[in-house]
């Protein structure tokens, strides 16, 4: 939770930071919390498109929400 604190205010000093939007969705996805994994998965996508990490990691996101065809798209 600490750590998870420290992500969210990184992000508000640098909103752009890619690397701050992926490890707190990394967090997230920890906790089963697929939404909020799969937002912060998207915002890193947003900033940096080929971060294949992001990506397998949204796919992560989307089964753990039951969003099967998404995920597979996100492998394509």
């Amino acid at each position: 939770d600490l750590a998870m604190s420290h992500l969210r205010y990184a992000i508000q000093l640098d909103s752009k930071d890619p690397d701050s939007y992926r490890l707190l969705a990394i967090a997230y996805l920890q906790l089963k919390q697929w939404d909020l994994a799969r937002k912060n998965f998207s915002e890193a996508l947003a900033l940096r498109p080929s971060d294949i990490d992001s990506q397998d990691g949204l796919a992560k996101a989307l089964i753990g929400m039951g969003r099967f065809e998404d995920a597979i798209a996100e492998y394509e």
